[in-house]
């Protein structure tokens, strides 16, 4: 009996031990106007769940290039494609669960009449530009931008016909190129996902990503801390 109990004990220290210090992944967040918020969260998603997180930043790209060749663990914020194959080709997988919903805007030149259906129809045929590590999700033909400043000046210089950006990213871009002959529509929502390593989906990290989000939505944490992001990415009808 003496045994047993020692047995017991010795097991119970073990795993606290493993539930104490838990695993250290490795985390790349793009460079976005969201960065703090993102490295906040992911933080204290790993913490409640009882891992560390060790977090680099980096442009968007290079962001999700980390990712793809396996140099880090997880990597956000990420969008998830509308086409089931755009995702299936992706060289990384998508957590399970989203954590907010995204509007993204399209900038067009006031005086040239573009729709968002007449985009969508001939995008092949316009001069777009987007992110670069956007070009494959937003399911138009677009060029990479060398930033999205550049991108409104371009716009509204008529240089090109269109940028499409997040709503968080464009509007900053726009407001500081501070141009005015450029026209904000509705582009589409997309979901933000956190990238995880190509086959790891319902693995550990993805749980962890999972049970760490409900934990946070449910002690009030992940209002406090992105509470006014997802706000702020509903979409906004105005105009410059």
């Amino acid at each position: 009996m003496r045994s047993k109990i020692m047995a017991t004990l010795l097991f119970s220290i073990i795993l606290g031990t493993v539930c104490l210090f838990g695993e250290d992944y490795k985390v790349s967040i793009k460079q976005l106007p969201t960065t703090e918020a993102n490295k906040t969260l992911i933080t204290e998603l790993a913490t409640v769940t009882g891992n560390k997180v060790e977090i680099s930043v980096a442009p968007p790209p290079r962001s999700v290039l980390a990712i793809e060749s396996k140099l880090v663990d997880i990597e956000l914020p990420n969008l998830g494609a509308k086409d089931p194959a755009k995702v299936q080709e992706l060289k990384f997988d998508l957590s399970t669960t989203s954590y907010y919903s995204l509007a993204f805007v399209l900038y067009t030149n006031k005086d040239k009449a573009l729709s968002l259906k007449d985009l969508l129809k001939t995008s092949k045929d316009l001069k777009i530009e987007t992110d670069g590590s956007l070009i494959n999700v937003l399911g138009i033909t677009a060029s990479a931008s060398a930033s999205a400043e550049a991108s409104m000046k371009k716009v509204d210089s008529g240089a090109i016909d269109a940028c499409v950006y997040s709503q968080t990213t464009g509007d900053a871009a726009l407001k500081s190129a501070g141009v005015k002959n450029v026209k904000r529509q509705l582009f589409d929502n997309f979901e933000q996902f956190f990238a995880i390593q190509k086959g790891t989906k319902g693995g550990a990290i993805d749980k962890m990503i999972t049970e760490g989000l409900a934990k946070l939505k449910a002690s009030g944490r992940f209002e406090a801390i992105m509470g006014e992001i997802v706000k702020a990415s509903k979409y906004s009808d105005w105009q410059p």
